[in-house]
């Protein structure tokens, strides 16, 4: 395979590691980056890691279906069964412990092998998480994003002036007061609503989508797929 680039920055808590399909700032491809925060991990998790970013180079070189965005297909967790990872279909996560050739590999180089795993570990929302995660431990971030309401549904957006009116009840969207909410437990701003429902919808507030629309590899873009620590929540 092609030689990779390793680099190391600071980047959104839930990512480990990111493969760049595209080329980076200084036009070099293959690029490898790890996140700063997540060095100090056991060697195994570190390792499971590594393979996992070189299977998306493998994929994005040689792969009959490599992807334009931050997603985890069927090649690429076939290819990652083969070799004993074991990847969940779209999101990534490792959700069991590797064997296979893998483990014969740490075996050989004598890197201590996990103690064996009950459940498969999720979110709240049923997300697959890594194997290693401790979902009582799983850290958040902290989002900046402003909730408003219109009475009926709430938003959040990054913005420091929001005008937008509901198409479902006319009203207008006004900032909801985050501690006044906490103290009242109310989610409405407006006392003739009965009740109001989060919309789900939210202005984005880090460039970590990655929906891209170009072919992969091409030059002068360098939008990555990664491997997430937790999916979002």
């Amino acid at each position: 395979m092609p030689n990779a680039v390793f680099s190391f920055e600071r980047m959104d808590h839930r990512i480990l590691a990111a493969y760049t399909l595209r080329r980076n700032p200084q036009g070099l491809l293959h690029e490898i980056t790890f996140d700063v925060k997540h060095l100090e991990r056991p060697l195994l998790q570190t390792l499971e890691t590594l393979v996992h970013e070189y299977v998306h180079l493998w994929q994005q070189n040689y792969g009959e279906n490599p992807v334009s965005h931050n997603y985890h297909n069927r090649e690429f967790v076939n290819r990652c069964e083969a070799i004993g990872l074991h990847p969940a279909t779209g999101y990534g996560a490792h959700t069991r412990p590797a064997d296979g050739l893998f483990a014969e590999f740490l075996r050989a180089y004598a890197v201590p092998e996990p103690p064996p795993l009950g459940e498969p570990k999720v979110t709240p929302k049923g997300r697959p998480l890594d194997w290693w995660t401790d979902p009582e431990k799983r850290k958040r971030g902290r989002s900046s994003l402003r909730k408003w309401s219109c009475g009926c549904q709430n938003v959040r957006v990054g913005t420091k002036e929001f005008h937008a009116q509901c198409l479902l009840c006319g009203n207008e969207f006004q900032l909801v007061d985050e501690q006044q909410q906490a103290a009242t437990g109310n989610t409405s701003t407006r006392s003739d609503t009965v009740s109001t429902v989060d919309s789900g919808w939210q202005q984005e507030e880090l460039d970590l989508d990655y929906q891209m629309s170009h072919d992969p590899l091409e030059p002068g873009d360098d939008s990555p797929t990664v491997q997430w620590s937790a999916p979002g929540p």
